[in-house]
Formats: structure tokens, C-alpha cells, sequence
């Protein structure tokens, strides 16, 4: 079947025309708008432009939708550089405008390697080469920029059925289910009865694996954020480590699991602090009080994960080794802010903007600690 938006229905500078606006909208699928389907819409409306042409108007079509996507999505920039900067305004839209340049390249690439290298039936490039082409210039983008997200495909699905896949893939595990979903929504236009039948079913799967998903907690809160809602789960308790099953403290709990029984928590927990801080004071046994340990230690072969309890929550730290190595074969810090932040959902529910606040000060999360 001739690909519609490059044969009969559109000019080429008309179809040009159209990458730009569909770049420009792929902006409103994330927040505050989170316009989500947008998300899909806009990258299928780029495949179907990329098919049938030259590799130097796919290029061209790839720029004009970067200048779009970026120009739309990072008015951030301009903002930080003349309000906050305090930049004249020439000098603040050529940053921009650079900033938005270089953006644009990746998206640029990705159509000039898709018009010259990933070749086959327009059904295959559609549903599984660029959305993998599309995920991979992503990752490059965040790579050559040093982890920069802004606008990542994946993140505009935070309130989408695919964010299921969050924590199996990362953020681009949900890039790649977002651009597959493109490919197959654009690859409908060329399938035949029976492959539509194939591709519907594909697109289905996808998105109700992805609704399947949401409804499992993969993490679990730990903590005066626990402990506030009456569970007493202490890992100075449960697995004790260095001499804590020597000392006689107690468990703090709350009774509500509100705000201000994570406040009582935390305000108890200083006065066993200082319970323990005596004991220990008092034990200290004669002799030397700095240890000799090498400063390099070579771990024999095999995994382990040890916690402790941290004033937030449950620190952990997952270790494989090969034997080989001072250096960590694998390495895994399993952070108690970032698992907390995962109830603020719910907690919010039925509460004013301004109670956002305080709830999360009640969880006291650190965002560095969040991002890592």
C-alpha cells in the first residue's frame, strides 16, 4: 500500500510542515497538560513521514520535528537564563535557540539512519525498527548528555497503563512500549486483514500488560514512615547487626499513620536514640579505638545484601562478586527515600495542594537520594 502521507494526499513540503507540528505537540503529553496519547499519536505520524522518502528528507523532516518537540518543551531554558540569569533577552533566545539545535540533532539522525539503513517492508520498519531506533537515540541523548531526560518518551506515561513497566525497564523500557505503540498504531495503515487482526492484538497486549503491572507495589515503605502506621519493623531489631542486640531500646509506633503520628514517631526515636547512645557510652570496653582494616578488600565470589536502619528507613546494599576484583562485579543501593516517595499517591488523595507539603516533609525524603 503507498505510504498516504507521501504519495497522494500530501506535498513534501506540506508533509514537512506536518513533522514540525508533530513534534510541537509531543510537548503537551507531559505535565502539566499529560495529554499521554499524544505520546503515541506524535512519533507514528514521524514514522509514517519517514517512509518513502530520501535519506536527506527523512534527515530534514527528523530536524524539523526536534525543533519542534524541543522548541515547545524546553521554554524552561529561556526562563532560567533571562528571569533567573538575569541575561538580555538577544542572549537568552541564542542560548535557547542553540540549546534547542543541538536537541534537535538526535531526532535528525535517527531519520537519516532510518532512511538509510533500516530497510524491509514498511510494516516491519514501522512496528519494530524505528520504535527501536527511537529508543536507542534516546538513550545516546541521555548518554552524550550526561543523563539528561528532558522530554524522554517514557516519562510522559507517569499516569498512563504503561508506567507498569517502570520498574522492570527503567524509563526506557517505557520509551520502548511507548514507541512500539506508535509503530504498530502507524503499522495499521499497511497491514492486511489478517495482520491488523495481528497488530491490534500486539497493541492490546501491550497496554493491558502494562495496566497489569500498575497493581503491584514493587516496593515497600520502611521506617517512621512504616512505623507511624503501626508496624514495628526495625532492622535494628529484626537483624540486628554490629552490637544493637545488646542494647535495650524501643520501637516507637503510631496509631493513625497520619502526619502527625510520623511526627511522634520520629520525636520518640530521639529519645531511644539517646537510650542507646548512654548504653553504648557506658560499654566501651578498654583499648584501642580505631580498627586496623586494609583499605582495599577483595570479596570472595557470590552475592549478598545487608541492611541497616537508617534515620529515613531501611538502607540496603546488594554486592555481587567475582572474586576477582576489589571492584564490584554488581552493585545495588536500595535507597529508603525513593521506596517512601512511592505512597505519596495515596496519601495525597482527598487533601488540599497545601497539605503536599507537610506530607511530604512527614516522609522526609532527599530527591538526590531519589534520583540515584
Amino acid at each position: 500500500m503507498p505510504n498516504p502521507f507521501n504519495r497522494a494526499a500530501l506535498t513534501a513540503p506540506r508533509a514537512d510542515l506536518l513533522a514540525l507540528l508533530a513534534g510541537a505537540l509531543l510537548p503537551l503529553a507531559f505535565a502539566p497538560l499529560s495529554l499521554f496519547p499524544l505520546a503515541v499519536l506524535s512519533p507514528a505520524l514521524l514514522f509514517l513521514l519517514w517512509l518513502d522518502v530520501t535519506p536527506r528528507r527523512a534527515l530534514w523532516r527528523g530536524l524539523l520535528f526536534g525543533l519542534g518537540q524541543f522548541g515547545v518543551g524546553v521554554s524552561w531554558v529561556y526562563v532560567a537564563i533571562h528571569d533567573f540569569g538575569h541575561s538580555g533577552v538577544p542572549l537568552a533566545v541564542l542560548l535557547s535557540a542553540l540549546f534547542v539545535g543541538v536537541l534537535a540533532l538526535f531526532p535528525m539522525l535517527l531519520g537519516y539512519l532510518s532512511a538509510r539503513f533500516l530497510r524491509g517492508p514498511d510494516g516491519l520498519r514501522l512496528a519494530l525498527l524505528f520504535p527501536a531506533g527511537w529508543t536507542l537515540i534516546e538513550w545516546c541523548r541521555g548518554w552524550v548528555l550526561t543523563g539528561l531526560p528532558w522530554l524522554n518518551l517514557g516519562y510522559s506515561q507517569i499516569d498512563a497503563p504503561l508506567r507498569g513497566f517502570a520498574p522492570i525497564t527503567g524509563v526506557y523500557g517505557v520509551t520502548l512500549a511507548v514507541a512500539l505503540s506508535a509503530g504498530l498504531l502507524a503499522a495499521l495503515l499497511y497491514a492486511g486483514r489478517r495482520a491488523r487482526f495481528i497488530t491490534l492484538a500486539g497493541l492490546a497486549l501491550l497496554w493491558i500488560a502494562g495496566a497489569l503491572l500498575t497493581r503491584i507495589d514493587w516496593t515497600e515503605a520502611s521506617g517512621p514512615p512504616l512505623r507511624g502506621s503501626g508496624v514495628a519493623r526495625d532492622v535494628r531489631k529484626d537483624e540486628p547487626y554490629a552490637a544493637y542486640d545488646e542494647m535495650a531500646f524501643d520501637v516507637p509506633i503510631g496509631a493513625s499513620g497520619d502526619t502527625y503520628d510520623r511526627y511522634l514517631v520520629r520525636m520518640e526515636e530521639f529519645r531511644q536514640s539517646l537510650r542507646i547512645i548512654r548504653q553504648a557510652t557506658e560499654g566501651i570496653p578498654e583499648g584501642p579505638i580505631v580498627g586496623k582494616v586494609p583499605r582495599l578488600i577483595k570479596p570472595p565470589a557470590g552475592e549478598t545484601y545487608h541492611a541497616i536502619e537508617s534515620p529515613k528507613g531501611e538502607l540496603g546494599y546488594f554486592i555481587v562478586s567475582d572474586g576477582k576484583s576489589t571492584n564490584p562485579y554488581r552493585f545495588r543501593v536500595r535507597p529508603p527515600s525513593f521506596c517512601n516517595l512511592q505512597g505519596l499517591r495515596r496519601l495525597v488523595k482527598g487533601h488540599l495542594v497545601a497539605d503536599v507539603v507537610a506530607l511530604i516533609g512527614s516522609l522526609d525524603v532527599v530527591l538526590g537520594e531519589v534520583d540515584r
